[in-house]
């Protein structure tokens, strides 16, 4: 963690600078922040002084992805990147040796058990766990000084995927099968791979969803905590065109919730977030991508750092048949595109390597 404490140490300079000269301050009076966020804050700032504004980083899962979101963010490197595979397929290891030639050193990576939780827990994956767990060994063997972080089993208060226990879920999972399906995964990796890191990330809260105490698996099974949260304008101005979340509201529930359960020193990482172009309704109020960016720079600067949130991670993907959310920091060929990357390039990427 030390090369990743002295890259965090040159951006609080940079942040530092950009505040010396008025750039940065500029988008506090756009950043909302509720009267329970501050008084943690303060409550806080004694043991947060010892911890640094977030670094950023993305979520891409193929080469041609992250340079495209390098270009998007203007920036030459990142020191980390979110990619995904399934538990039937082999790491990948042409992705990994590209991350670690565009100097990546921390690879987060999000293993989709297509199972159910029971089938899991039962040893369903053992197979593909071990050998997923060997592979990352050998990789890691060959390039000192890269560290590869275990997601599996990620948003699984969701209701999106075959081990997501959220809402009327047709697999018939409970909260009370994420213990045992987690510790299987976790004692069968680390079998393979002797101290392999790993990563729990739920969804944000979201309208009253189960508590993470139901399915945190303990302080001593996980080396990372976090979340995945956005604005979803877009898809939320279906049943309310004036839905609008700043960095803060989206979050802030969510992570005095998981500090609660995991002290302050243990990392918390924003595994994916973005904001989608504002439903019609936040549009007529005002509201903008450009303005959000701005506000999650900000986030990233003052409320971070009393959280020890080390890292946030920018979805920079299109919207999809299935999700109409465009996400991307330079969405073209919207008339909005311009303004957007200029936003994230001023106040985001200034966090970045």
């Amino acid at each position: 963690m030390q090369g990743l404490r002295q890259g965090r140490f040159v951006r609080l300079l940079v942040a530092a600078t950009l505040a010396a000269a008025g750039i940065v301050p500029a988008v506090l009076a756009a950043t909302a922040v509720p009267a329970a966020a501050t008084a943690a804050t303060a409550a806080t700032a004694a043991t947060a002084a010892a911890y640094l504004p977030a670094v950023l980083g993305t979520d891409a899962d193929n080469l041609g992805s992250l340079d495209a979101t390098l270009s998007a963010m203007g920036v030459a490197r990142l020191d980390w990147n979110t990619s995904y595979m399934s538990q039937s397929q082999d790491l990948d290891t042409a992705l990994l040796n590209g991350e670690a030639a565009r100097w990546i050193n921390h690879h987060i990576v999000t293993i989709e058990t297509w199972d159910t939780l029971a089938h899991i827990g039962a040893g369903a994956q053992d197979a593909n766990m071990s050998r997923i767990a060997g592979q990352m060994k050998t990789w890691v063997a060959a390039h000192p000084g890269h560290e590869i972080i275990v997601r599996p089993l990620h948003e699984a208060n969701g209701t999106f995927y075959p081990w997501t226990f959220g809402g009327d879920n047709p697999n018939h999972n409970t909260p009370a099968q994420f213990g045992p399906a987690w510790q299987r995964i976790r004692n069968t990796m680390r079998t393979a791979f002797p101290g392999l890191s790993f990563y729990w990330c739920p969804n944000i809260l979201r309208d009253g969803k189960t508590s993470f105490a139901n399915f945190y698996p303990g302080n001593d099974n996980t080396e990372y905590v976090g979340d995945d949260g956005y604005n979803r304008s877009t898809s939320d101005g279906a049943s309310d065109p004036y839905s609008w979340r700043t960095p803060t509201n989206v979050r802030q529930a969510t992570i005095t919730a998981i500090r609660a359960l995991a002290p302050l020193d243990k990392p918390y990482i924003v595994g994916e977030t973005g904001s989608s172009e504002p439903a019609s309704g936040a549009a007529q109020n005002g509201h903008s991508k450009a303005q959000w960016d701005q506000q999650l720079g900000e986030w990233m600067r003052t409320v971070a750092p009393a959280y020890n949130v080390i890292l946030v991670n920018y979805f920079d993907h299109p919207a999809t048949a299935d999700n109409p959310n465009d996400w991307r920091i330079y969405p073209v060929p919207l008339s909005t595109a311009t303004a957007s990357r200029a936003a994230f390039r001023q106040y985001v990427s200034v966090f970045a390597s």
